[in-house]
Order: structure tokens, then C-alpha cells, then sequence
């Protein structure tokens, strides 16, 4: 195996870990639209569920461009990084699924 497929390897494993980290910090698996209303509509009222809920966004959202950021120089020197990155993306909400629960439910 050369240096250059596993570093890429690398890069698109680190690239699956950030998009899980935020989707799991967003609470993508076990939030219903609905839900996720309901929240927003209670959290108007509340200083503090706002500034808690712009701080999630904002801390998923940079995880979200950490990994394309870590995954852009394999797209560049393989495929599109549209590809790659909604690989990434799914194999990440696969991740949320599998470990997401858990990691909520040990934070309560």
C-alpha cells in the first residue's frame, strides 16, 4: 500500500469521525422535525436554550467544514469532492445511529 492511499484513507476516515461529531452534537438521529420546532418555538423564550442552541449549530457547522476541509485534497487529486463528502456524510449518520443513543443517554 503507498504512503499517498493510506494518508487519503486518513484523510477520509478523519473527514467520517467530524461529520458523525456534528451530527451527533445536532442530534440528527433522534429529533423529529416536529420536535425540533418545538424546541425552537420553547427556546425563544429561554436566553439560555438560545444561546445553547447557537452554540450546537455553530460548533456542528464548523465540524462539518473541518471535514470537507480534511477531505478536499483527496478530491482533488482523485474524485469530486461532492462524491466524498456525501459518502462522508452518510457513512457519518450511520455512526450517529449506531453510537448517537448512547452517547446522549451517558450525558444525562
Amino acid at each position: 500500500m503507498s504512503s499517498g492511499f493510506a494518508l487519503d484513507a486518513l484523510r477520509i476516515g478523519f473527514a467520517i469521525l467530524l461529520d458523525a461529531a456534528a451530527l451527533v452534537i445536532w442530534d440528527i438521529g433522534t429529533r423529529s422535525p416536529v420536535r425540533l420546532l418545538a424546541d425552537v418555538r420553547a427556546g425563544v423564550r429561554e436566553r439560555r436554550s438560545i444561546v445553547r442552541g447557537t452554540l450546537r449549530v455553530v460548533s456542528g457547522a464548523l465540524l462539518l467544514t473541518a471535514g470537507v476541509a480534511v477531505s478536499a485534497p483527496v478530491a482533488a487529486q482523485r474524485i469530486d469532492l461532492s462524491v466524498i463528502e456525501c459518502w462522508a456524510l452518510a457513512t457519518g449518520l450511520v455512526i450517529e445511529q449506531l453510537v448517537g443513543p448512547d452517547l446522549r443517554r451517558s450525558r444525562h
